[in-house]
């Protein structure tokens, strides 16, 4: 026999006896088949879409027989796009990102579709910020719209008084603080330049907002924190210089907003769009769906996630792929400040000149629901204070006419709870007292 023949004969009966050890061997037909690979495309096969288009993708699990066909959706970057778990992508501003299909059978094994998305031809990436009718010229940078303004205020204030406006915009002073003092500042024309990102993105280390200007609003107007300078001091005597649309100037005739700019909640809506911080997020109004935002709905940083007029095709969701657009609110927003005291504040009420009286161990926390005393459903029996029929819990308030009480004070289960302050005269708190279970402790102090 011919060696190579021989040779050849040899290794087919080796391959052979191979295959017959293998299909010899058990197969266990309740073993699941594990996902190799996963396919991802669009539906309609584009690469690209429009801001505020949506697009179906698509997930081709193989090998067909898998035994768990399932994906999970996820996206690159969810400022710019929004996946649901269908696979739908809603594109929200111009950008790259990628749509990745990941197995749930536990493999690992994952699939990803990169998209371009495209402002609308002819569409202007200003029109949001043109909103800001106060501006004085509006721009894009690059990723960045800058806005300018000379912070003249468009609504009527004392600050006019003595200014070349002053026949046109002055007027006396007619809000409701019967402790309202006007500041020897006047408003002065400015030359300011704001420069915000187009695309904002939540930082990953965010930082406090400074002194100064920390966001521009509607009518040119800069918006300023919680704070007065020098050092964060607060703003509990401050609030009295804050004219009838709660803004006022300071030493260099910049004239800002550190609370809700009631002139423009009363033109536009407590639920509209008052302007834009410097992070690049837009400030709303202290109100949602007809509600009151309250500190409980917002944030570390005073913002959260919701549907706004200005992104009608987001909705908010309880399901892990929320299609909303982040927004924030900052916290002077979000307050009803008719205490005329920054809202931060009620519960930390500084004890001027006087020794306060420790509350002592185990005091409970005043959860921060704020109720005012001239509402309807207050009942007091038994030293236990009721509204509409339960027993009351968070800060009660009462505001009067001028060099009437004042009142604040904690409850916790209809129980006095710590600190009440009361007498509120000339800008500062004649009294305060220091309750534990309803119980007075140590003597009221009397405040300079």
């Amino acid at each position: 026999m011919n060696t190579r023949f021989a040779s050849l004969l040899l290794a087919l009966v080796v391959v052979l006896a191979s295959a017959c050890d293998k299909a010899s061997l058990p197969v266990d037909p309740d073993a699941p088949i594990i996902v190799e690979e996963i396919v991802v495309l669009t539906q309609s096969g584009a690469t690209s879409m429009l801001a505020g288009q949506s697009l179906q993708m698509t997930a081709s699990v193989l090998p067909i027989a898998a035994t768990n066909q399932t994906v999970t959706w996820s996206i690159s970057d969810p400022t710019t796009a929004l996946i649901d778990g269908a696979g739908l992508v809603t594109a929200l501003i111009a950008g790259t990102v990628t749509a990745k299909a990941t197995a749930n059978d536990g493999s690992g094994i994952s699939g990803s579709f990169t998209l371009t998305i495209e402002n609308e031809p002819g569409g202007d990436p200003l029109a949001l910020y043109k909103k800001i009718y106060g501006a004085t010229a509006i721009y894009q940078d690059g990723n960045y719209v800058v806005i300018k303004t000379d912070d003249l205020p468009d609504h009527k204030s004392p600050y006019y008084l003595g200014t070349q406006w002053e026949a046109e915009l002055y007027e006396d002073y007619n809000g409701n603080n019967s402790q309202f003092n006007l500041n020897p500042n006047r408003i002065k024309k400015q030359n300011m330049t704001f420069k915000l990102p187009l695309n904002p993105t939540p930082s990953a280390n965010p930082q406090s907002t400074p002194l100064g200007s920390i966001g521009i609003s509607l009518n040119g107007v800069p918006f300023y924190n919680q704070y007065a300078g020098p050092n964060n001091q607060p703003l509990t005597f401050e609030v009295n210089s804050f004219d009838q649309a709660y803004g006022h100037p300071q030493m260099s005739g910049q004239y800002h907003y550190h609370w809700e700019p009631l002139y423009l909640t009363a033109n536009f809506g407590e639920e509209a769009l008052l302007g834009f911080l410097l992070d690049g997020y837009p400030v709303y109004g202290p109100m949602e769906n007809g509600q009151v935002v309250t500190n409980a709905q917002l944030d570390a940083y005073h913002g959260h996630m919701h549907a706004t007029p200005e992104f009608p095709r987001e909705r908010i969701t309880i399901t892990l792929q929320t299609r909303i657009p982040i927004s924030m609110e900052v916290a002077f927003m979000a307050c009803r400040v008719r205490l005329q005291i920054e809202c931060a504040l009620l519960v930390t009420v500084l004890c001027f000149g006087c020794t306060e009286v420790s509350p002592g161990p185990g005091l409970p926390s005043v959860p921060e629901i704020w109720a005012e005393q001239q509402d309807t459903g207050w009942i007091e029996s038994q030293g236990i204070l009721f509204l509409n029929g339960t027993p009351f819990s968070g800060w009660k308030y009462a505001i009067g006419q001028a060099n009437d009480t004042l009142f604040l004070g904690g409850f916790v289960n209809g129980f006095a709870e710590g600190k009440h302050l009361s007498k509120y005269e000339s800008g500062h708190w004649s009294e305060v007292r220091h309750y534990r279970k309803g119980r007075q402790e140590g003597s009221g102090q009397a405040m300079v």
